[in-house]
């Protein structure tokens, strides 16, 4: 037999801090402790502050918009854990992309209902193209890195070559040089 499902149409206020209109970084709610803090008072006019009447019911305490107890997931491990008919999966937001996309794919598998990823198909998809193309920019990079590298040993090489040279025609002039003093110091 099926739940009763509770609707939980009751509106709720946004509470918002005191004095948030006019300061910038009240932006959470903080209880009013002033003495002459209107909102603490509960005067007329002024933001309604949180009270156990607000509360939703008890059925649906912690519950998502699926009627399902969302958990986060850190881990493939954790999956064998979770009740397919109770619990929703909610993807924690510190984990790398390759971990992302192999949970997802079990995910899938299993036929669970992820929270922060509105279509899994696309998002693996996706997410799978940009590896590659990260894959293939990286190719790239290390083939411009290698052709660098040969074209400076190769330039270097040529710079070797040219200062041996350099040299040697220099060693060839400086001996010329010394046999033309010889010759003109010999004596006649």
């Amino acid at each position: 037999m099926k739940e009763n499902k509770i609707n939980n149409d009751k509106k709720k206020p946004n509470f918002i801090r005191g004095d948030s209109n006019r300061k910038k970084q009240f932006k959470s709610w903080r209880k009013p402790r002033g003495i002459h803090n209107k909102l603490r008072l509960n005067k007329k006019g002024h933001q309604k502050k949180p009270a156990i009447g607000y509360g939703s019911p008890k059925k649906l305490r912690g519950k998502g918009k699926n009627d399902l107890i969302p958990v986060v997931i850190l881990n493939a491990n954790e999956l064998e854990k979770i009740d397919k008919s109770k619990n929703s999966i909610t993807i924690g937001k510190n984990l790398g992309l390759r971990k992302k996309l192999d949970i997802l794919t079990k995910i899938k598998e299993k036929g669970f209902i992820v929270d922060n990823i509105k279509d899994v198909d696309k998002f693996i998809e996706e997410k799978n193209k940009l590896i590659q193309f990260k894959k293939e920019e990286k190719k790239k990079k290390s083939e411009k890195r290698k052709e660098k590298k040969k074209s400076l040993e190769e330039k270097s090489k040529e710079k070797k070559k040219s200062e041996k040279e350099e040299k040697q025609k220099k060693a060839q002039e400086f001996a010329e040089k010394i046999k033309e003093d010889m010759k003109k110091k010999a004596p006649k």
